[in-house]
């Protein structure tokens, strides 16, 4: 409505001030005005966008880590994690039942695999593909706790979709080698692999300490 508002005065304001003009100028002038009025909006919405995906995402990281903090106090959480290969992770969690890289995604509607990659709504996602990022930062992590503890660590890598509005019907099947999950489904996933008892997690949890200021 506010911007409705605004666009009927500016023309108004425009109409005014271009009146004294000559008739061919003045219509030159009145579409320049025009072209700029759906440019401005255009932008305006673009950047309106990108703002909510961007708060949808923070909230939808938010309501994850809240499940995940009903874990038992054998696990731990990170956020955030940067591993010296530039690897942004949403979330790591270790435990007796190993390692979890999980990315968060808020996307909405229908989510689908075509044999490759994850659809939304029938199309390949505009941006970053989920699958290809989230093993990406699985494979940075591995090599980063390679290096720190000198064992060989398996991590699972995970994305959690978080809306409430969104469906898809890969149960606990990964999809190329990623399990591709709703949020109400997390626990379950966690706290249900075969154990690990090789792993020496407080060695793991000292390491990606270093990558993160905090953690549960």
């Amino acid at each position: 409505m506010l911007m409705s508002f605004l666009i009927v005065e500016g023309l108004i304001f425009s109409l005014r001030l271009l009146r004294p003009l000559p008739t061919s100028l003045f219509f030159i002038a009145l579409l320049a005005i025009i072209f700029l009025i759906v440019y401005a909006i255009d932008t305006y919405r673009s950047a309106e966008k990108k703002y909510f995906n961007f708060d949808d995402g923070i909230f939808g990281e938010d309501r994850t880590v809240k499940i995940l903090r009903t874990l038992p106090d054998e696990y731990t959480i990170f956020r955030n994690c940067q591993t010296q290969h530039n690897n942004d992770t949403d979330i790591i969690v270790v435990g007796p039942t190993r390692i979890f890289v999980i990315e968060v995604k808020s996307h909405v509607g229908t989510i689908d695999y075509d044999g490759k990659n994850l659809t939304q709504n029938g199309h390949l996602f505009v941006e970053k593909d989920p699958l290809s990022q989230v093993l990406s930062e699985t494979m940075s992590l591995h090599q980063y706790l390679l290096e720190k503890t000198g064992h060989k660590v398996f991590i699972n890598p995970v994305i959690v979709l978080s809306s409430n509005h969104v469906s898809l019907r890969f149960g606990m099947k990964k999809r190329r080698g990623v399990y591709v999950i709703q949020r109400q489904w997390l626990i379950d996933l966690v706290t249900k692999q075969p154990l690990q008892p090789t792993v020496d997690h407080d060695q793991v949890i000292v390491a990606l300490g270093n990558l993160v200021d905090g953690n549960r």
